[in-house]
Formats: C-alpha cells, sequence, structure tokens
C-alpha cells in the first residue's frame, strides 16, 4: 500500500507541474497581450498605423488620411510594445510544456507514444520562435525606447541577451549543447525584462520620458505662426496625439489657447505674449517623401535657404527664423539634400485642428540628409496660398541619419 501510495504521490506530483506549467504560459500570453493592447491599440487591424490609436485624445477622432498612407505602400510602421519579447515568452512556455509532458510520458509510459510526437511537433514550433525572437531583438536594437542613457543601455543588453538565450536554446534543441529547464527558465526571465524594458509604458515613465515610434525621429522646431487680422480673436490649437510631443512653448497642457493681438502675435493665457506656436514631437520617417528636393551646399547654406523658402511664400520673418535654427542645427561644411513635405504628410504625421478654422494653413516640414552625390530632382514650383485675415503657417524639419 505504501508503495502504490508513493508512485501515485510522484505521478500526481508531474501532473501538478504539468498543471503549473501550462497554467502560467496562458498567464504570460494573456499578458503579453494586454501589453501590446496597451501600448499598441488592437494589432489585428489592418490600418499600418493602428499605434497611432492609443494616443489619441477622447475628443478627437482619427484622421483618415492615416490609412491612405498605408494604401500608397509606404513602410510600414509596427506598433510600440510589440517586440521580440513576445516570441520569447512563447518560446519559452513551449520549451516548459515539452519537458513536462517528456516528464509526465516518462511516469506514464501509457502516454509515451503521443508525448514523443507532441515533443517533436513542440520542438519545431520552439525552434521557429526562437529564430524569430533572434532576428526581432537585433532588429529591435535600431530602436531602443528609453532616451535615459542607462535605462537604455539596460534596454539594449536584456534585447541582446535574449537574442544569445535564442542561440543557445536552438544549439540546445539540436543537442550540441545541453542546456535542460535551467536553460529555458532563464530565457523566460529574461525576455520578460527585455519586454519590460523595451515597452513604451516604461519608457515613458523611467526611461527618459521621451519615447519614440520604431524608425521614429523627432520633428525640430516646428513653429506655427498664426495670422488673424481681429484683435482679441480667442484661437485654440488641439493635437490629435499630444503623447506625440517631446518638448512645447507655451506648456501646451491640454491644448493651446491663444488670443490673436491682430499683428501676427499671439497673447497666451498666462500674459505672456509670443510670435510663434513651438513644439517638438516625435515622428515616422516612413511619412516622408525623399524623391524630390533642393541641393544645399555648405557654402551657400543661407543663400538657398532664402531662396527656396521665399518662392514658397514664406515672410521675410519666417524666414529669418528657419534660417537662424536650421544654419547653426545643420553640421558645419556640410552639403545636404532637403526635402520639403507638403501639408497633407505634415498632417499625418501630427494631425492638428485650429478653432476658428483659418481660411488657409500650410504646414511644411523639411528633412535633411547628407548629400551623396546621386542625381536629385527638384519640387515643381509651389507658392502657398496665405492672406492677413485668417492664416495659419507652420515650418519644421528632421535630420536623416544622425
Amino acid at each position: 500500500m505504501r508503495r502504490l501510495w508513493k508512485k501515485m504521490g510522484k505521478r500526481m506530483t508531474v501532473l501538478f507541474l504539468a498543471a503549473v506549467l501550462l497554467t502560467e504560459n496562458l498567464c504570460f500570453t494573456y499578458l503579453n497581450g494586454a501589453m501590446a493592447r496597451a501600448a499598441g491599440g488592437n494589432q489585428e487591424r489592418e490600418d499600418t498605423y493602428a499605434w497611432l490609436d492609443d494616443l489619441k485624445t477622447e475628443t478627437v477622432e482619427p484622421v483618415e488620411p492615416i490609412r491612405e498612407i498605408h494604401e500608397d505602400n509606404q513602410p510600414s510602421v509596427m506598433g510600440p510594445g510589440l517586440d521580440s519579447a513576445g516570441n520569447s515568452f512563447a518560446q519559452t512556455a513551449l520549451e516548459f510544456v515539452e519537458k513536462a509532458s517528456k516528464k509526465v510520458a516518462e511516469t506514464l509510459p501509457e502516454m509515451k507514444g503521443f508525448a514523443n510526437i507532441g515533443g517533436k511537433i513542440l520542438s519545431v514550433i520552439g525552434g521557429v520562435f526562437n529564430a524569430l525572437t533572434i532576428v526581432s531583438d537585433m532588429m529591435e536594437m535600431e530602436n531602443l525606447n528609453n532616451q535615459n542613457e542607462f535605462w537604455r543601455a539596460m534596454e539594449g543588453l536584456a534585447l541582446l541577451a535574449d537574442a544569445i538565450l535564442a542561440i543557445l536554446s536552438i544549439l540546445a534543441a539540436i543537442g550540441l549543447i545541453g542546456g535542460g529547464w535551467l536553460l529555458a527558465l532563464l530565457a523566460f526571465i529574461v525576455g520578460i525584462i527585455a519586454a519590460i524594458l523595451h515597452s513604451v509604458e516604461f519608457a515613458d515613465k523611467w526611461g527618459g520620458g521621451r519615447i519614440k515610434p520604431p524608425d521614429g525621429v523627432n520633428a525640430l522646431k516646428p513653429n506655427i505662426y498664426i495670422y488673424y487680422a481681429d484683435s482679441g480673436t480667442p484661437v485654440q490649437v488641439r493635437f490629435t496625439y499630444p503623447r506625440l510631443l517631446t518638448t512645447s512653448i507655451p506648456d501646451y497642457s491640454g491644448g493651446w489657447d491663444v488670443t490673436s493681438l491682430g499683428d501676427g502675435q499671439i497673447v497666451e493665457k498666462d500674459g505672456n505674449v509670443y510670435d510663434y506656436l513651438f513644439y517638438e514631437s516625435m515622428t515616422s520617417k516612413g511619412l516622408f517623401q525623399r524623391n524630390e528636393g533642393y541641393q544645399i551646399p555648405a557654402e551657400k547654406r543661407e543663400e538657398s535657404f532664402h531662396k527656396i523658402l521665399g518662392n514658397m511664400g514664406f515672410n521675410e520673418q519666417e524666414i529669418s527664423d528657419f534660417t537662424d535654427f536650421w544654419s547653426r542645427r545643420l553640421s558645419a561644411g556640410v552639403d545636404y539634400r532637403m526635402y520639403p513635405q507638403s501639408t497633407e504628410r505634415v498632417d499625418l504625421a501630427m494631425p492638428m485642428t485650429v478653432t476658428p478654422k483659418p481660411e488657409h494653413i500650410e504646414r511644411i516640414w523639411f528633412v535633411f540628409e547628407k548629400e551623396d552625390g546621386q542625381h536629385l530632382q527638384e519640387p515643381d514650383p509651389f507658392v502657398m496660398e496665405r492672406d492677413m485675415q485668417k492664416t495659419v503657417i507652420e515650418w519644421g524639419g528632421m535630420v536623416f541619419g544622425e
């Protein structure tokens, strides 16, 4: 009787262990899905830019042109938080289940055949997840979320360790090295750490407060000039995705509420007078064209800026502000290419509403890249529509390849 009880107890212990591992698998699968939804919304949508939906305010609807970029086959953008750690969760859970199944088969010989077949299937699936983990982790090394120097290093280290463990798991699966349950458990723990450090939520709260989408860049110094002829006109400016902001003057704090002074100047609710509204934001390279642009020789940089912006219809103050900033911001002695981005593309990158609605709104950003000697086609001549009754003008820029 004692021997039978001991044998049954051993079997019940193994079965209990298998149940616990399966429960862990389900729990962490749910956790990973919850993190993905929190970071990027419902990723099952066909909209390539669905990651932006979670950033929108409750009162502003997403702009329809976001779908048009997807239909134009622009480079896709994967949502924040959807990183390779999910693969680590999945492949590690599969390894746990596989080992538990084999242990059960050893204890219950009648299940040996089923466990062998199931184990082989799980090994193949686990190997695929391991391979995906390696590729995904290496790609994500170029898109670290944390801006704080320490946490950025920790994020990169966690992703690198996750990829190395995935490589070791593949080697263990084909019998070149040992590893057993310890390797699987370590990969599981490192996968969780990598997921946390690489998540948008962590980067936002602890990683420096400035997050960026994959393949992201910062839009630098967009200036918004408000020209409403009637002095005393209250003007509201709202961004659809204010979470993309990295800085603003005056402080955005839920929106800008200013009053036009009738001469191009505006006064904010704190009583301070401004020539323009200033902000910087995160954006994605895939939204912008680099087929047509202007060559900007280093020795004629300011002269080129004056000519290009003057032909587009910017006024002297706007050109002066632009030239002062970008002449210093670009590397000295380096030739650049300058690609203009239309209002439609800027609206995709940083949707904005102005109330009361202006008669004309022109938002022109520029992408700067170092000259590479290739032939460059200049854009067709373009002149902005503007008057002094109700016009909003904006310029900004990005530097690619830094």
